[in-house]
Protein backbone atom coordinates (compact mmCIF):
# COMPACT_ATOMS: atom_id res chain seq x y z
CA UNK A 1 0.00 0.00 0.00
CA UNK A 2 1.55 3.16 -1.22
CA UNK A 3 1.59 5.77 2.05
CA UNK A 4 1.70 9.43 -0.14
CA UNK A 5 3.26 12.09 2.24
CA UNK A 6 0.46 14.84 4.33
CA UNK A 7 1.83 17.84 3.07
CA UNK A 8 3.40 18.14 -0.53
CA UNK A 9 4.33 21.65 -0.83
CA UNK A 10 5.72 22.93 3.02
CA UNK A 11 7.65 21.09 5.07
CA UNK A 12 6.62 21.40 8.41
CA UNK A 13 8.80 22.31 12.23
CA UNK A 14 11.23 23.86 9.43
CA UNK A 15 11.93 27.13 11.54
CA UNK A 16 10.71 26.18 15.06
CA UNK A 17 10.13 23.23 17.21
CA UNK A 18 7.18 24.95 18.74
CA UNK A 19 4.96 25.58 15.37
CA UNK A 20 4.67 23.26 12.20
CA UNK A 21 3.63 26.03 10.07
CA UNK A 22 5.53 29.22 11.33
CA UNK A 23 3.65 31.35 8.12
CA UNK A 24 0.34 30.67 8.74
CA UNK A 25 0.32 30.85 12.32
CA UNK A 26 2.08 34.39 11.53
CA UNK A 27 -0.97 35.07 9.18
CA UNK A 28 -3.71 34.33 11.59
CA UNK A 29 -2.24 36.61 14.14
CA UNK A 30 -3.63 39.48 11.44
CA UNK A 31 -7.27 37.65 12.61
CA UNK A 32 -6.63 38.23 16.65
CA UNK A 33 -5.55 41.90 15.82
CA UNK A 34 -8.69 42.70 13.44
CA UNK A 35 -10.76 40.81 15.94
CA UNK A 36 -9.33 43.21 18.93
CA UNK A 37 -10.09 46.59 16.30
CA UNK A 38 -13.30 45.35 16.10
CA UNK A 39 -14.18 44.54 19.18
CA UNK A 40 -12.70 47.74 20.94
CA UNK A 41 -14.72 49.96 18.26
CA UNK A 42 -17.77 47.93 18.94
CA UNK A 43 -17.79 49.27 23.05
CA UNK A 44 -16.41 52.67 22.12
CA UNK A 45 -18.72 53.20 19.84
CA UNK A 46 -21.89 51.31 21.26
CA UNK A 47 -22.54 49.37 18.14
CA UNK A 48 -25.12 46.77 18.11
CA UNK A 49 -24.32 43.23 19.95
CA UNK A 50 -24.52 41.32 16.06
CA UNK A 51 -21.43 43.39 15.41
CA UNK A 52 -19.54 42.20 18.74
CA UNK A 53 -20.86 38.53 18.70
CA UNK A 54 -19.31 39.03 14.93
CA UNK A 55 -15.85 40.07 15.83
CA UNK A 56 -15.87 37.74 18.57
CA UNK A 57 -16.47 34.70 16.26
CA UNK A 58 -13.81 36.28 14.16
CA UNK A 59 -11.07 36.15 16.82
CA UNK A 60 -12.02 32.22 18.21
CA UNK A 61 -11.61 31.49 14.57
CA UNK A 62 -8.04 33.51 14.48
CA UNK A 63 -7.03 31.57 17.33
CA UNK A 64 -8.60 28.28 16.42
CA UNK A 65 -6.67 28.11 13.28
CA UNK A 66 -3.77 29.34 15.06
CA UNK A 67 -3.64 26.47 17.38
CA UNK A 68 -4.56 24.25 14.54
CA UNK A 69 -1.48 25.30 12.34
CA UNK A 70 0.68 25.35 14.99
CA UNK A 71 0.68 21.61 16.50
CA UNK A 72 -0.30 18.94 13.64
CA UNK A 73 -0.38 16.09 15.75
CA UNK A 74 -2.38 13.89 13.80
CA UNK A 75 -0.86 12.62 10.07
CA UNK A 76 -4.57 13.76 8.58
CA UNK A 77 -4.40 17.19 9.65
Amino acid sequence: MYNAPTNLYLKDYYATVYSAEIVNTFTNLMFVFLAYKGISSCIRHRHERVFLIGFLSYLSIGVGSMFFHSSLKCKAQ
